[in-house]
């Protein structure tokens, strides 16, 4: 069934005719396929990693996504280190942040930082679409 009305539809298909690239950095692997999937259902192209050393290794090795969606709490190095490697490497990446615990300073600090937007967890998928949207166009 699907959960979205006839224009949010239409409009969904319309975003899928251009086929980002998006890269998924999330550690809880039903949140992760979930992302995935509805990813995989706007047309977007998928690439996704559960740790900061997998995320690091996949954004090295393609060097380009129209969209890095980032577990801030991620295990390993940490979320806020991998944002930081990525815009090291490309200080115009666009970045979605998603966190469970979102301190305001912590959250003005990532806006300044370069972050395009901020997702607190737990969410819909319709509002994560939303945000992606907002971002990428």
């Amino acid at each position: 069934m699907n959960p979205f009305s006839v224009e949010e539809d239409l409009e969904l298909r319309q975003f899928a005719k251009w086929h980002p690239t998006i890269l998924i950095i999330e550690s809880d692997d039903g949140l992760r396929k979930e992302i995935e999937e509805m990813c995989n259902t706007l047309g977007c192209k998928v690439y996704s990693a559960e740790n900061a050393d997998g995320a690091l290794y996949i954004y090295r090795k393609y060097n380009f996504f129209d969209l890095v969606i980032l577990d801030i709490q991620i295990p390993m190095m940490g979320g806020r280190k991998v944002f930081e490697e990525i815009i090291r490497i490309n200080p115009e990446q666009k970045i979605l942040i998603m966190s469970e615990y979102m301190e305001l300073e912590d959250l003005d600090e990532l806006m300044k930082s370069g972050t395009d937007g901020l997702i607190k967890k737990p969410f819909s998928m319709c509002k994560i679409i939303g945000k992606v949207k907002d971002i990428i166009f």
